[in-house]
């Protein structure tokens, strides 16, 4: 019923354009008393105070985008504009004072209405439709939710949520009124209508609607002691709450505010939405290309109920060589920054195939619901998958055959046999991702009966054996590779017109290249960064060395550049090269090298404190940018714009988007650790101690840190108590440190650094969005008139390099010695000058004879002669490098179990991440058992994990770090050499190379030469020759045993996860899986016994030996 101390007002919000017209309100409504229509963000505005006034949120305010519109909701025209939420931002109605439209009491009935748009999965427990109140804009504006419409995490949907306040209590949590409906709005990015009713302080449960039909609202806060609602002149807010959390994840349009209850009838009249949608199985498909695989993806689709999938065009569609797939392609933003898909998916695959007449077998193979359609006909299908907790059974696998692979914990098989006419067939896949967008092994097998399984593809001959089904994975992920790579750098395409314009303006800035200095050793010079060294020895009277011979340049480039030693077959192929040009041939080559990213990332992991855990976060886990690093240096992108994406913290964290470098579980100012660590990794500012007080051998204050926190965070960010020093006036004086600022005082954001960079004189171009705090400050720090951001960088490059720096240190300059200014002043400005690009920094720098020169032992990083580089300095292989290098020596693969302790996709993913099967060291993650539990045992990577910490690899990475420890301990060698990770080496086994070298060498010495060109680069000395070719030439002869096959592959299925991790018979099976693992590689039976193992000796002890652990 309508107060009759109230009017009718139509409203115009955010400064919107009243377009009666292109209301969703149907003629034979009643009329709201207060609607907004979100039709433009400019334009003349209402008279009424009740017009709205957007405001920004973390530097971004809500914009225009297309609203309701088109045959799919015929009551809207053309050209229907709504308003997105989604990057931030909200719109602000005051209120006019007391028992104004806003205002509802005790006995007021109340209807809000809306149109929205979910974008993507809630972020935040409760994204805001509307709500009056609980604004924080004042103390008292803290509990005071006069009501609310909102959204609530429901599976893989969003329920509707009503809230209010009443006055029993001041306590947010004592006198709440909350209910949530039973039933989700679809996250699907298309338009739905919600609606709620409700008469305030009565016994009634509110009514809620979604798209006009009735859903159930259960009370899920307080309960049935309801009294008088709050009403205050707290503003009205659409889109956000709380100071302006709570952002929606999406569009909103047409709010419309009653003071009545519409009835079930009125809202479904009201509500017109054309639903072409199709249910599973498809009447219609696009026929498939002939002889492939369709698979087509469909986002935002219930995740428990077949009945209720209904989908329009896909989200996604891609061609696969047969019916099984691991993984699906990557979603990007149009910044190349990976994105969530929204919500649970259904994967749909289609083909055309041709059997012959007669009975087929098919084996339908899935992680979660699944159903297998031929003609139309569903002939097999597989149950939904839910556990929760984590005291469930271990999950039983069944041993598998010869010729078909184990399944993996958590799947279900289906067989059956049909009769099929001879003939093309259209058979069809569809799969539920359920809760988890894990995929598993997704697969349809088929075989004639007695004969042997095979992938379903239009190609008979795709094996579903261990080996089969190893390479058919290997084949996907190599396809997976190039298509995100194909994919991002179309997404990228605008974003990376605006920085070839930022790196055309930095090279104007930069001027022309500072002088070189004339040289007097034409010998030992190759570039210009010769002329600046060879000018400060002629100086101090010092001679340089001679270069290293080619192999030795190879191992070093090799190890440089992409981490690892080269293979014989690489040796092979730059010995067939022309003398004169095959260093400068491998230099062009290995800069191409995809495996370039593989070296760099584990350098940045630790610069940039990469800390992301498998199981619940703890302090200062980060999500895993692991992956925006890799992608970033797959495409070579100016760190220019490296720096920008981190700081700007866009994407999805837990993809591993820049937004991961963003997160820092249970810190108290999450925005302070980040700008620590960019003030040590770009600026060479150290800030650590500056966290709680100013710091006393610096240059830095604490509002310095927090000055960048707040250009972080977007906002004014309070000092915790946390990061200050409780103690008294007295106390203080008495200190050596200085605090300068309060528990809870705000700071605001701000650039403390002027002596470096400012916000002065920046093209207006530049800053594309001047009201977001985080991009202000990438463009203070990337602006090329920023010199010391570019000598940073520099030097971590050189030092990265050759293991000494042009600055003595990368991470703190404040008493540093620039030991070669003029020759920092000349790589800065070429680094300028060619965008940013530190593949064009690192061609400069190991072009040079500077890089090319043997080593001085008696040298040292630190010691002044270093600095000289008239010869290299000794360096030690990083954990990584002696990793990746001894496996690639024998030609095995880590052999790691997959990265996660949710192998069946049962969990949060916010709590449990997961890291793939690694192939090379920097993708491992710490194996951190604290509950020391057999059945949270990964054996093979803790293996690694042990061996790669030994040699200074952090598990952990809480802090940023430019310089490892290279503490040598006796753990070293001992891990290496009889650890399960570094004993495995040397068996010759049939998942190695080693096992091919001693089958085919024609000779001793053949075989030995190898050796030495396979784990040391080089070829062995007359002295190693005669010691060694004894032991290879008794029993060389006879060594092979004719008419034995290789030992058949095996794929290890793990049965425990985490949902079954404290089941006794989880444990049971892990230890029993640590024993297996704790034997080696099983050894090949192609080769006799006695000789293999005179073989594995000298492996073993090339392996163990000094010349394995430094660069030449």
């Amino acid at each position: 019923m309508v107060s009759s101390r109230y009017s009718t007002t139509n409203v115009l919000c955010a400064i919107l354009v009243m377009t009666v017209a292109n209301t969703g309100v149907a003629a034979d409504m009643p009329s709201p008393v207060v609607h907004w229509s979100m039709s433009a963000l400019s334009g003349s505005a209402s008279q009424s105070q009740l017009e709205g006034v957007a405001r920004p949120t973390s530097g971004e305010k809500p914009r225009l985008v297309d609203g309701p519109q088109g045959k799919f909701y015929p009551d809207f025209s053309d050209g229907n504009a709504a308003v997105d939420f989604s990057r931030g931002g909200y719109i602000a109605i005051a209120d006019e004072g007391e028992q104004n439209l806003l205002d509802f009491e005790a006995g007021d009935e109340i209807t809000i209405s809306a149109w929205i748009k979910i974008d993507q999965s809630l972020k935040s427990p409760f994204p805001y439709i509307i709500g009056k109140g609980r604004t924080f804009r004042k103390k008292e504006y803290h509990a005071n939710q006069n009501y609310a419409l909102r959204l609530a995490k429901l599976g893989a949907g969003a329920a509707i949520s009503f809230l209010y306040s009443d006055t029993s209590s001041p306590n947010m949590s004592e006198n709440g009124q909350r209910w949530t409906s039973t039933s989700a709005v679809p996250i699907d990015q298309r338009w739905h209508h919600v609606a709620v009713t409700y008469r305030f302080a009565s016994d009634e449960v509110p009514q809620g609607y979604i798209d006009g039909k009735e859903v159930k609202m259960k009370s899920d806060m307080h309960g049935a002691q309801r009294g008088k609602p709050v009403t205050d002149d707290d503003e009205l807010w659409i889109g956000a709450s709380m100071g302006g959390q709570q952002n929606f994840p999406g569009a909103i349009d047409e709010v419309a505010l009653y003071r009545q209850q519409l009835t079930a009838e009125q809202i479904k009249n009201s509500v017109h939405i054309v639903d072409d949608r199709k249910t599973v199985p498809f009447a219609e498909v696009d026929s498939p290309p002939v002889g492939e695989v369709l698979v087509s993806l469909y986002e935002g689709v219930d995740p428990n109920s077949w009945s209720k999938i209904l989908v329009r065009e896909p989200d996604l569609q891609f061609i696969r060589p047969a019916f099984g797939i691991t993984h699906v392609p990557f979603k990007y933003s149009s910044k190349g920054h990976r994105l969530a898909r929204r919500g649970a998916w259904l994967v749909h695959m289609s083909a055309d195939i041709h059997f012959e007449e007669g009975d087929h077998r098919f084996l339908l193979r899935s992680l979660n619901a699944s159903k297998l359609y031929i003609d139309g006909k569903e002939i097999a299908s597989t149950p939904f998958h839910r556990r929760g907790g984590a005291h469930n059974e271990i999950y039983e696998l069944d041993p598998g055959t010869d010729d078909l692979i184990q399944r993996p914990a958590a799947h279900r098989d289906e067989e059956v046999t049909i009769h099929l006419d001879g003939g093309v067939h259209r058979v069809e896949l569809y799969r539920i991702s359920g809760k988890s967008t894990r995929i598993g092994e997704m697969m349809v097998a088929t075989a004639k009966p007695a004969e042997k399984w095979e992938i379903l593809a239009s190609q008979h001959g795709i094996s579903v054996s261990d080996l089969g089904w190893r390479d058919y994975v290997t084949k996907e992920s190599e396809w997976l590779h190039e298509t995100n790579r194909k994919t991002r750098l179309s997404q990228m395409k605008q974003e990376m017109e605006y920085w070839q314009r930022r790196h055309e303006y930095a090279q104007q800035i930069a001027g022309n290249s500072p002088e070189v200095p004339a040289t007097k050793f034409e010998g030992s010079h190759q570039n210009s960064i010769d002329s600046f060294i060879n000018a400060r020895l002629d100086t101090e009277g010092v001679q340089s060395v001679e270069t290293v011979s080619d192999l030795q340049f190879m191992r070093r480039l090799y190890l440089d550049f992409v981490g690892v030693i080269p293979t014989l077959e690489e040796v092979q192929q730059f010995e067939s090269w022309p003398e004169e040009d095959r260093k400068e041939r491998l230099i062009q080559q290995l800069l191409e090298d995809d495996r370039w990213a593989d070296h760099w990332v584990s350098y940045w992991q630790d610069v940039l404190a990469e800390n992301p855990g498998l199981t619940k976060p703890s302090l200062n886990n980060t999500g895993p940018f692991r992956w925006y690093l890799y992608e970033a240096l797959l495409d070579n992108r100016g760190w220019d714009q490296v720096v920008t994406d981190l700081i700007m913290m866009e994407g999805s964290s837990l993809e591993g988007a820049p937004a991961a470098f963003g997160v820092a579980s249970q810190n108290d100012v999450p925005m302070a650790a980040k700008a620590h660590i960019l003030g040590t990794a770009f600026l060479a500012v150290e800030m650590k101690c500056a966290r709680c007080h100013d710091a006393p051998y610096h240059d830095v204050t604490q509002e310095d840190l927090f000055n960048i926190a707040a250009m972080l965070d977007r906002k004014a960010v309070k000092i915790p108590g946390t990061s200050s020093i409780p103690a008294t006036p007295e106390q203080l004086a008495q200190m050596a440190v200085k605090v300068t600022l309060k528990p809870g005082q705000a700071i605001e954001p701000a650039w403390p650094f002027d002596e470096f960079s400012s916000p002065k004189g920046l093209p207006k171009w530049i800053v594309r969005n001047p009201d977001n705090s985080r991009e202000n400050l990438a463009a203070i720090i990337t602006r090329p008139s920023n010199q010391r951001f570019a000598q940073v960088m520099v030097n971590r490059i050189w030092t990265r390099l050759t293991g000494v720096g042009i600055v003595e240190v990368s991470d703190d300059w404040q008493e540093a010695e620039i030991r070669q200014p003029e020759l920092l002043s000349y790589l800065s400005h070429e680094f300028i000058s060619h965008g940013y690009d530190i593949k064009y920094l690192a061609g400069l720098i190991v072009r040079s004879h500077t890089y090319q020169r043997r080593i001085d032992s008696s040298l040292t990083p630190d010691s002044p002669k270093a600095a000289l580089f008239a010869a290299a300095c000794p360096t030690v292989l990083s954990a990584e490098q002696l990793v990746d290098s001894v496996y690639t020596a024998v030609g095995k693969d880590l052999g790691s179990e997959e990265l996660t302790y949710n192998d069946d996709g049962q969990q949060n993913q916010n709590w449990f991440n997961e890291f793939g099967v690694p192939k090379r060291a920097w993708e491992m993650i710490g194996i951190a058992n604290g509950r020391d539990r057999p059945s949270m045992a990964l054996p093979t990577a803790q293996s690694l994990s042990d061996l790669l910490s030994a040699y200074g690899w952090r598990s952990q990475r809480q802090e940023p770090v430019s310089h490892r420890q290279d503490a040598n301990t006796p753990l070293q060698p001992m891990l290496l050499a009889y650890g399960d990770a570094g004993a495995r080496l040397a068996d010759i086994s049939d998942n190695g190379v080693i096992v091919k070298d001693c089958l085919t060498s024609g000779s001793p010495e053949e075989m030995l030469d190898k050796l030495y060109l396979r784990i040391w680069t080089r070829r062995p000395t007359e002295s190693e020759q005669s010691r060694l070719l004894p032991l290879i030439r008794h029993g060389f002869d006879s060594r092979v045993i004719s008419g034995i096959e290789p030992n058949p592959p095996r794929i290890y299925r793990i049965p425990a996860t985490w949902s079954n991790h404290l089941d006794d018979e989880a444990n049971s099976a892990m230890l029993e899986r640590l024993a297996e693992v704790s034997l080696g590689d099983p050894p090949t039976r192609r080769l006799n016994d006695d000789w293999r193992k005179s073989i594995e000796d000298i492996i073993w002890a090339m392996l163990n030996a000094p010349e394995s652990l430094f660069s030449p």
